[in-house]
């Protein structure tokens, strides 16, 4: 539209320190995974449990109440600056999830319920590839998968809009 996005949430994947430097620098907020370092988890192993806030987090399924160490001081190779990071434990994984941001100002359990909101939308499209084989060089749907997963998507989305607008079915 003409004009930066506000939000980039993204797999850790998709850029490098270095990049997100260059976002930082544009006013681009970002939010991305961090991956687990041994020298990460032993800092974290050594800290005292006053270290840790716990959070509340809304959303459906198991798995709503975390632990979070929020560290603003952290430095990244090839990135200028500091940037934020949360430890969580209590996500269903055996070690701490690690999320990096430029983002000071928001609270702990919004910013991990954006990022859970992007594992949501991608552990969706992951099932509609396997159920219509979309990944495959010769579908059993000839011709209609695109259109079918264009469909799928949008009555997804329509459906978790109301969902949240519905007052009782925000969690459902």
């Amino acid at each position: 539209h003409g004009e930066d996005p506000k939000l980039l949430v993204f797999d850790s994947n998709l850029t490098t320190h270095a990049v997100l430097s260059q976002l930082n620098q544009r006013g681009i907020r970002f939010l991305t995974l961090r991956a687990r370092r041994p020298a990460m988890l032993k800092q974290l192993a050594q800290l005292p449990p006053s270290a840790w806030l716990s959070v509340q987090l809304e959303r459906a399924g198991g798995y709503r109440r975390a632990r979070v160490h929020d560290d603003h001081h952290i430095r990244l190779h090839d990135y200028r600056g500091e940037v934020r990071q949360l430890a969580i434990n209590g996500l269903g994984h055996d070690q701490p999830t690690f999320l990096i941001t430029n983002d000071f100002a928001s609270r702990p359990k919004l910013l991990i319920e954006k990022y859970a909101h992007r594992m949501g939308i991608e552990q969706r499209l992951a099932e509609w590839i396997r159920a219509f084989h979309i990944d495959a060089l010769s579908s059993a749907v000839p011709l209609n998968v695109d259109l079918d997963v264009v469909i799928s998507v949008l009555a997804s989305a329509v459906c978790d809009s109301l969902r949240q607008r519905l007052r009782g079915y925000a969690t459902a």
